[in-house]
């Protein structure tokens, strides 16, 4: 279950608990009301704190965090301020997404007319290692790019199946699914994914066929933005070795272990960039 702190009650929590919920992720973003207020979020530090003391009362023993970084009124002592006070409730998974502007979302306009902006490569980059090291020594795994686990079991499956091509099935208006090499998405108008049902029909507005060379670069492609990485001697195997290997090691970008092409803390920084250099060759 996902939720934001100001949508929490402790009877609904109580409830869903009974129900077999065992797993709650919490939209907390940041425990600075100054951040909150800059991100337009509906709740204030207070009420995450609540929140997260409500989910550990209700017995939940699995609980993520979600948090963003990057932002503009975000100092570093600022974002390890929230990050501590998090950590006081030991949550067995945490999400720590950059801050980035989306076309179209309020944000983007206000960055247009400049009203607000980016902090820039450098300070992001500082906010990314600063975040991985932290946590890790906190007994966090950075298992991809923005997301922590205490543990293997706590690690979100949610997201490992989409780096690893493993078949889902998405209900509901503009939900993608994948099965065989082939991937297919919803009509995104509830009205028409209704009607379409109604109708007997499957509410599909599209599909893709992936050959087995497409399949393998996006196993490579998405393998970067996990620990694991992209195996070394995949069906495209001659792409990954040669001098673009040899250069992101000795960059500190990527190591070779058990066969597999892992990135290092620095490599998860341009991991959508590393495939190009295969490519490329």
């Amino acid at each position: 279950m996902e939720a934001n702190p100001d949508g929490l009650r402790m009877d609904k929590l109580k409830a869903v608990r009974g129900l077999g919920v065992n797993r709650i992720s919490l939209g907390v973003q940041s425990l600075d009301d100054g951040d909150l207020k800059y991100l337009g979020r509906s709740h204030s530090s207070k009420q995450a704190l609540e929140a997260l003391d409500m989910v550990r009362s209700c017995g939940f023993a699995d609980v993520g965090v979600d948090l963003i970084y990057g932002l503009e009124t975000q100092s570093l002592q600022g974002w390890k301020r929230t990050v501590d006070r998090v950590l006081e409730f030991r949550p067995e998974h945490i999400s720590c997404y950059q801050m980035t502007f989306e076309p179209g979302a309020p944000l983007w306009k206000m960055k247009a007319a400049g009203r607000v902006r980016p902090i820039g490569k450098k300070l992001e980059s500082a906010f990314f290692i600063w975040t991985s090291r932290y946590l890790g020594r906190h007994g966090y795994n950075h298992y991809e790019v923005s997301n922590f686990a205490k543990s293997r079991e706590f690690m979100c499956r949610h997201n490992r199946k989409y780096w690893s091509h493993t078949p889902y099935l998405g209900l509901g208006p503009s939900a993608h699914s994948f099965l065989a090499g082939c991937r297919w998405w919803n009509v995104k108008s509830v009205e028409k994914y209704c009607r379409l049902l109604a109708e007997g029909e499957a509410p599909v507005e599209s599909s893709e066929a992936l050959s087995e060379e497409q399949l393998d670069l996006e196993s490579f492609y998405l393998g970067f933005r996990t620990s694991d990485g992209a195996d070394l001697h995949g069906p495209g195997g001659a792409l990954r070795s040669g001098d673009a290997l040899a250069e992101l090691q000795r960059a500190g970008l990527a190591e070779v272990r058990n066969g597999r092409i892992q990135p290092t803390r620095k490599g998860f920084l341009v991991a959508d960039g590393i495939p190009l250099m295969f490519c490329s060759q």
